[in-house]
């Protein structure tokens, strides 16, 4: 998109009825203006709850006003016949932009449809801020030829260079991105190779990392290749401007960009295409018929919310796996996560959890009504006669995701926001804390105490608190002195700089000689080093080659 290319706003907490009062706009729009609205939603589950919402505001004021939802589950009875694609593609050739018309896709369907004609005929509405930083890792040291002769490296920059598909490549990750027939191979491929060959998205690697996996060489580290990928403002349209030639034989010149672009989510700015997008000359303004109309614009529900924390050290699938004392007995600390859900809530439960230990979980709260929330929990209202939620899932990005983000001018506190600490948020959002009718107290029990904090933050008046427990938690290596009042001098500054940089070698030498990498310890390094910080880049290249 252009420089002068306009996004519009919508940033409002969860629950304060964005999606609603967007579908009533649109509908509105569509039946005076005949105006065509796109909306496009995280999931299907999502996309039929919003369609449930059309048919009752067009039930209640009799707009009349054409309604489509687009998604795969329409095709599940047939075999081959039918796309999602091609049946997009279709009904957007068929569009007429004298009648109203609201449309429903998912985001999915939307960033892989290729080419999207006529978009100035649509009003765009994201129904939440699109995930703009996807990575892929896939562990092929035989195999990696599959994908590795069809592309080529540009730009080596700071250690990253971006992946272009050749010439003759095209059609061959095209072949696995699409997967018509199913291929068990090929949709192992398919993420990194629609990463690769989509029109919207720059896919970047570790130029040694690639080169070495490349190389087969057989050495630590030549195993797993790993491609990070960013969305780029060109989902929305180039900007080119065309003519075409109207029915009544008048030439109109018309731009590739929807009409309006509105992107609707809870922290915006903290998001990462909040951060990210921002510096490449667009403009973000905030959409008023939308927001205005809202039930609120911040929480006012805080004083019924208690949020306990179990753990000082952050919550990672490492640490989760570690073993603590416990009234005198050692436990995993998941476990002892687990037990504390069981002694804590009263009624029943719902919990986010990573899918390598999801079975795990399951058996050890079957004593309990607990339900397990979609990893993807954005906008769901069917479970909010719940008023017990607990956080298990650990969703760090890996090291070498951590290095790239860092690489695009991000520091660990904001990754950690954007991916981990907004999901918490949304999860939580699912209970009863969604009803603004609900007088219900409610207890959410996150691992560590930043989590607490940050989801603390978005409640005036809530509680937070350690839960009491008799409990000796697994200590990490302390980095650098504690805080002071005082201003350090640089004889403190150097000291510590020393004494992080012993650290980091110890780190990388324990790496090096086949230790696990240390994810508390790694989150905890890129906190404190600037990101040009020499040994810090060269533990993260030690941890991408002994993968």
């Amino acid at each position: 998109m252009k420089p002068t290319g306009k996004f519009h706003v919508v940033d409002a907490p969860a629950g304060s009825g964005k999606t609603y009062t967007a579908i009533g706009w649109a509908m509105q729009q569509a039946a005076s203006d005949k105006q065509k609205t796109l909306f496009v939603f995280k999931s299907i589950e999502l996309l039929q709850q919003a369609q449930r919402d059309v048919c009752a505001i067009d039930k209640k004021f009799q707009y009349g006003v054409p309604i489509n939802g687009i998604h795969s589950r329409m095709f599940e009875q047939f075999e081959n016949d039918f796309s999602v694609g091609s049946t997009l593609a279709d009904h957007l050739k068929q569009a007429d932009h004298r009648t109203g018309e609201i449309l429903m896709i998912t985001e999915a369907a939307f960033i892989n449809l290729s080419h999207w004609p006529n978009r100035w005929m649509w009003t765009c509405i994201c129904d939440e801020i699109p995930s703009i930083a996807p990575s892929d890792k896939l562990n092929i040291p035989d195999n990696h030829h599959l994908l590795t002769d069809f592309v080529e490296l540009r730009e080596d920059k700071e250690g990253f260079s971006e992946v272009r598909p050749t010439q003759e490549g095209k059609a061959v990750l095209a072949g696995y991105a699409e997967n018509p027939k199913h291929d068990q191979v090929s949709a192992v491929l398919s993420s990194m190779a629609r990463h690769i060959v989509s029109p919207y998205f720059e896919t970047y690697v570790r130029t040694h990392q690639y080169e070495r996996v490349k190389s087969n060489s057989g050495e630590a580290g030549s195993k797993q290749l790993e491609m990070f990928s960013l969305l780029q403002p060109s989902l929305f349209g180039s900007g080119k401007s065309r003519q075409f030639q109207e029915r009544s034989g008048q030439y109109c010149e018309v731009v590739d960009r929807f009409k309006q672009v509105i992107l609707m989510g809870a922290g915006f700015q903290n998001s990462l295409l909040g951060m990210i997008w921002p510096h490449l000359d667009l403009q973000f303004e905030l959409f008023e018929p939308i927001t205005k109309e809202l039930r609120y614009t911040q929480h006012d529900c805080g004083d019924r919310l208690k949020i306990g924390f179990l753990f000082e050290t952050d919550w990672s699938k490492s640490f989760r796996g570690k073993v603590c004392i416990k009234g005198g007995l050692e436990n995993t600390n998941l476990n002892i996560f687990l037990d504390t859900i069981q002694s804590e809530f009263h009624g029943p439960c719902a919990y986010l959890v990573n899918k390598d230990v999801e079975d795990w979980v399951e058996n050890s709260l079957s004593s309990i009504q607990a339900e397990k929330l979609p990893n993807a929990p954005w906008g769901l209202n069917k479970y909010q006669h719940i008023h017990n939620v607990a956080i298990l899932s650990a969703l760090n990005p890996t090291p070498a995701h951590i290095g790239f983000l860092t690489h695009m001018g991000l520091d660990g506190h904001a990754i950690r926001d954007a991916l981990f600490h907004s999901q918490i948020y949304q999860a939580v959002m699912r209970c009863s804390l969604r009803d603004p009718a609900s007088t219900q107290l409610v207890h959410v029990l996150v691992p560590d105490r930043k989590s607490a904090e940050a989801l603390g933050g978005q409640f005036d008046g809530s509680q937070v608190q350690k839960v009491p427990l008799d409990m000796q938690e697994t200590q990490q290596m302390p980095i650098g002195r504690p805080k002071i009042a005082e201003p350090k001098s640089k004889q403190q500054t150097l000291s510590e700089s020393r004494k992080r940089k012993r650290a980091m070698d110890k780190e990388i030498k324990r790496i090096k000689a086949g230790g696990d990498v240390d994810d508390q310890l790694l989150e905890q390094f890129n906190r404190e080093c600037r990101a040009d910080n020499g040994t810090f880049l060269r533990l993260l290249k030690v941890i991408d080659e002994n993968r």
